[in-house]
């Protein structure tokens, strides 16, 4: 059982399973279950057609509920693949774009500029470059 344990980006690719099995069991973070982290994204970003990325989006849900209020561009970008649907290409709701990198060492792999927004929730305590990583999302 994970809890509220800290790992650091070298042991969530360790315990890949376990990672997976409690994000499928708690079904993301409470902010994301009750729809709040969706609320956020709409109101700052409404427009459809938004480019939006989500980094360390977990098991996807977030980018499901986008989807399911017509956002069609979505993109995630995470440590390791615990997507509740295929990824690397495609998607069960469409054409999500995901790339698998280590957020504390890695660039992201898309040019500056491509999306409108970028969105991440309880992923910055998982890092060990913050101060990268901020850098890289602005």
């Amino acid at each position: 059982m994970l809890g509220f344990t800290y790992l650091n980006p070298e042991e969530i690719k360790a315990r890949h399973s376990e990672v997976k099995a409690f994000l499928e069991e708690e079904k993301s973070s409470p902010v994301i279950v009750r729809g709040r982290a969706k609320e956020i994204v709409m109101r700052w970003v409404p427009n459809r057609d938004a480019k939006i990325l989500d980094v360390a989006p977990g098991t996807g849900l977030l980018l499901k509920q986008l989807h399911e209020q017509g956002y069609s561009d979505l993109s995630g970008a995470d440590i390791d693949n615990y997507l509740d649907f295929s990824a690397e290409g495609g998607s069960a709701f469409g054409g999500i774009n995901f790339k698998t990198l280590d957020l504390s060492f890695e660039k992201l792999p898309w040019p500056e500029a491509t999306f409108d927004a970028v969105v991440s929730f309880e992923t910055i305590e998982h890092l060990d470059y913050v101060l990268a990583w901020l850098d890289e999302q602005a």
